[in-house]
């Protein structure tokens, strides 16, 4: 089955996955599994969910790194991983919550956000995008290719993977410059387990790494 296959049936039959074949899906998809289970319509274990923590510290953290090269998110996603290995081990424990087939693709990605435990009410802050924008993805209204590429990058996820989830169709010939790619959300998925302190330790990390005044971002090795 090709990535567009896997997510199309997750979408439509997810909720008769077992956890095994959802974590099997999320290694070879190199996607987190707690995103996988929010499109089967699986609940999230506490274990795969952020802390609690600031609202602040988390919108200093997603602020840095927009303009940094490959080689220096490398470099911040180093010491993001290594700060996360910090924490002492939290018991995995299933959660009890029903399954349920999420509603639409506003479910989907309101999940993906609270996966990462960003502040939704500063993402337009962050993205760049309208206020109007967001409500239409967050409520399921079909918002342009590139919107979502925008989204994608924040979220860490490749964008021909979440057109899939968000019912969304490349525009032909579509020429995209000017964005930061998916590299830099998994630079942010690697921070989901981090605490305020931490967040704020990476934020001081992230600006000794690079000025986010100059812009070093360089073209994505990988497609998509």
């Amino acid at each position: 089955m090709t990535r567009a296959e896997v997510l199309q049936d997750l979408l439509a039959n997810g909720t008769e996955h077992s956890s095994g074949t959802l974590r099997r899906s999320a290694a070879e998809l190199d996607l987190p599994l707690a995103d996988l289970l929010v499109i089967a319509g699986h609940p999230v274990p506490a274990h795969l969910r952020p802390p609690e923590r600031d609202p602040e510290a988390v919108y200093a953290f997603i602020n840095r790194g927009t303009y940094f090269s490959h080689s220096q998110l490398a470099s911040l996603k180093d010491f993001v991983v290594s700060l996360a290995e910090e924490r002492p081990a939290v018991e995995a424990v299933e959660s009890a919550a029903l399954i349920r087939k999420p509603s639409g693709s506003g479910e989907i990605v309101t999940g993906f956000i609270q996966n990462r435990g960003f502040p939704v009410d500063r993402l337009h802050y962050v993205t760049a995008l309208a206020k109007s924008t967001i409500r239409r993805l967050l409520h399921g209204s079909p918002i342009g290719p590139r919107a979502l590429r925008v989204v994608a990058f924040l979220l860490g996820w490749r964008f021909a993977d979440l057109a899939v989830v968000a019912g969304v169709e490349p525009e032909p010939g579509e020429v995209v410059r000017g964005l930061p790619c998916h590299h830099l959300g998994q630079v942010f998925i690697a921070a989901i387990p981090l605490t305020t302190e931490q967040l704020w330790q990476a934020v001081a990390e992230a600006d000794r790494i690079g000025d986010e005044r100059t812009n070093n971002r360089d073209t994505c090795p990988d497609t998509g």
